[in-house]
Formats: C-alpha cells, structure tokens, sequence
C-alpha cells in the first residue's frame, strides 16, 4: 500500500520562513549518520527543547531535505500490532551541500551514493518489499538507545566507536567437524574450509574505571529476525569463535586489545531463547569444550516495549518506549550467556581488562553545538 496520507506529503507552506540553524544541522547529521531513525529516538539524540526539535524535524521534512516513512511495529504477545513509528531520512543532496558548508564534514566528502540509493529504493512505499529495511532500522535503534544510555549515566561510560557495513567482514578458516553419537559431542577432522564472518556491527564502550584510567570494551554486534535457521546461525558463532578465541585476529585486522563479548540481539525473548539454548547444546560444534560467556543475547523488547507515561494532563498520557522514559537501561544486566543464568551489563569488566590512557581505537569528537559527529 503506497502512503498517501498526509503526513507524507510535503507541504512547503509549512516551512514558511524556514532558515538553516545549528538544531537542524544536527538532525541532517544524525540521519547521515544513522541512516533511518524514528521520531522520538532522533528526537532524543538531540540537546535541547523537544518541541523545538520536534518542529524542526517537520520543518526539514516539508523543505524537501528529509522524508518519511512508517514501519509498523512487532506483534505483542497477544498477537497484535502497535500502531506503527514514523522513521526519517535524507532525500535530497542539498542535506550533503549544508552539512559541508557547515564544517560538520569536509567539502565533498559525504557519500552522495547513500542519497541516490535513499531516493531509488523508496521507503516511504510499502507497496516494495524493502526486506532489509526492518534489519536496518533495528540496528539503528539499538545505536541510538545505547547512545541515549551512555549518555544519561553518571558512571563514566561513553561510545568510544560504531562500525557497521561491509568493511567488517572477513573469511575464517576452521576445521570441518564430524559428530561423534557416542560421545555425544563434535569433533575437528585435519581438513579445513573457510567461513564468513559479517558482523552487523562493531562498538566499543570506554569505562573510567579511575582517574586517567579507561577500559576498553568492544563487541561484535549481530542483529537476528528469526530469519535465519539455527545450523546456520551456529556455522557463525562457530566463525566467531575460531576468530576471536583461535586465531586472535581482532588486534590485527581491527587494532582492538579483546572483544568482550558477541552480543545477539533478536526481536522477541522466545527467540533470544531459543539461541542461547542452540549455543549451549551445540558448544562441542561451536568449538568450546562446555557452554562459553562469549555469546550473549537479548530481546531489544526490553528497552522498545511501549510504557505509558504521565503527562501534565491526565487525560493525555503519553506511549513512550521504556528506554526512553529510563535512558540507562541499555547499560543494566539483561544480556544472557549460555553459561548459565546470571544476567550480564554491557559496563561488567572482563577478569583482566587492559587499562588504556591511549586507547587503541579512535575516540568520537566531542559534539560541536549540538551536532553528534
């Protein structure tokens, strides 16, 4: 069905008077940066008045320079869908010409192949498929929600680095296994064959953990749909293993001194299950000699799921995902480790964690007036 409503239809009377400031330039680059992001979370990232960046945002929308989109939303548990969010993009190459302009990033050096491919595949018409627009958007909330999280805490924890795309992706050698019935478990045989391993995302969080001194904590990031069948998902822990605890290829092919854990995040708990049980019954497969806490899962409903807020009028409370009413959920223990059922926080330090006053990664640059670079 094609959005005809009017909330995707530009209206430039709307915008009368519209002028370039700093608040808009920071959405423009939050968008770059995160390629689709719903209302509220764009909101959020932004310092300042919410009604202000609320009109902004529809200001930038009815000049052309941004467009929209509604993705529904997962069914609940009682099978039935939430209305859905309104998500935001670029669409117009003048976005790239005012950020440049701005200093936020050198001249001609954002991808103008990003807006091209925003404006052919169309989002705002859900008559196309747009199959990977759901995977993308889910990993976009996670960033922004994480983002909001660091912020919002007073425990000295910041994201230091967010890498996604197919620059992370590599080819692992491993052996080729054959299952013993007897014993019950697998086995490596002297032949080998290669897999892929394509993280959806690569981060780091930097905990002070005492004056000038930092502990690096990067983690390999998978986004699940349930699109995918559990021996084939157990093929990429076991590339992730084999990666992380075999070869030890994170410093060299990534500069990063560990990788505290590979985070699944699914869209349902039953499914977060689901894995974490696949990673414990198979861990002879996946290459550990008993269930290891280097997996850990989650469902994103603990910080998406709708929570009503209070307003000043009572008659009008307001629906609001639990992550945003409480910005620091992302960093309290809900990650689960086939090990056993001790809930895990992305801040929990590794047995010996190296402390860094130059950590090996690149920082994030302050933001500039409110722009998040």
């Amino acid at each position: 069905m094609r959005q005809t409503h009017k909330k995707f239809q530009r209206n430039p009377n709307r915008a009368a008077g519209w002028q370039m400031t700093e608040r808009s330039l920071a959405i423009l680059g939050l968008l770059y940066r995160y390629r689709f992001l719903p209302t509220p979370l764009l909101a959020r990232l932004i310092p300042g008045n919410l009604d202000v960046t609320y009109k902004h945002i529809k200001q930038l929308f009815h000049v052309g320079l941004t467009r929209r989109f509604i993705l529904p939303s997962e069914p609940y548990a009682n099978g039935r869908n939430a209305a859905g969010d309104l998500y935001h993009y670029l669409d117009s190459l003048k976005a790239l010409d005012f950020l440049e302009a701005s200093g936020w990033a050198p001249p001609y050096s954002l991808s103008r192949r990003l807006i091209r491919q925003n404006r052919e595949n169309k989002f705002y018409d859900q008559s196309r498929p747009h199959l990977f627009l759901r995977h993308e958007a889910m990993l976009s909330r996670f960033r922004g929600y994480l983002e909001l999280s660091c912020r919002s805490t007073s425990r000295g924890v910041s994201l230091t680095e967010w890498q996604q795309g197919p620059e992370l992706a590599r080819r692992v050698t491993v052996p080729e296994a054959s299952y013993d019935k007897q014993a019950g478990r697998w086995s490596p045989l002297p032949s080998f064959t290669e897999l892929p391993l394509n993280p959806d995302g690569l981060f780091a969080l930097t905990v002070t953990t005492a004056p000038e001194e930092h502990t690096l904590l990067p983690f390999f990031l998978e986004v699940d749909r349930n699109t995918e069948t559990i021996p084939r998902f157990l093929q990429k822990l076991r590339a992730y293993f084999h990666f992380i605890v075999n070869q030890k290829r994170y410093l060299a092919e990534y500069g990063l001194p560990l990788i505290r854990a590979v985070l699944t995040l699914t869209n349902t708990p039953a499914r977060a299950e689901q894995l974490r049980q696949a990673a414990f019954a198979h861990a002879s497969f996946i290459g550990f000699a008993a269930a290891s806490k280097l997996f850990w899962f989650a469902p994103e409903t603990f910080f998406t799921t709708p929570t009503i807020v209070p307003t000043a009028n009572p008659a009008r409370p307001l629906k609001l995902a639990v992550g945003l009413h409480h910005p620091g959920l992302l960093l309290e223990p809900r990650w689960l480790s086939p090990k056993d059922d001790t809930p895990h926080a992305l801040t929990d330090l590794p047995d010996a964690p190296p402390l860094l006053r130059n950590p090996l990664i690149r920082p994030v640059p302050a933001p500039r007036d409110g722009i998040i670079t």
